[in-house]
């Protein structure tokens, strides 16, 4: 595999890791098995959505019928194309 090719692999793959974090940590934040009072979790909650919010943010824009019923299916629609691009990657130039 090409050096570039593994590195933005493995960047995707850390995207990947770290939107599956948030995705966790906002559900656990919204059904108060966690507290945002408390400094560790407000401090990796706002790192992770300061990395996540502009990618879904985008998508919202292009893709207004994501958040339906108070749901939001940006971030699986998120999930979906960062592995479709990591599996074309390795497909293509791997």
């Amino acid at each position: 595999m090409h050096p570039l090719v593994y590195l933005l692999d493995t960047l995707l793959s850390i995207y990947n890791f770290s939107l599956i974090l948030w995705i966790i940590l906002s559900w656990l934040i919204v059904f108060n098995i966690v507290n945002r009072y408390n400094e560790i979790v407000n401090s990796v909650f706002l790192l992770l959505s300061k990395l996540i919010s502009p990618a879904l943010g985008f998508i919202r824009r292009i893709f207004p019928f994501t958040i339906s019923y108070n749901f939001d299916l940006s971030p699986l629609l998120l999930l979906v194309f960062i592995n479709f691009v990591r599996y074309a990657l390795r497909y293509y130039f791997g």
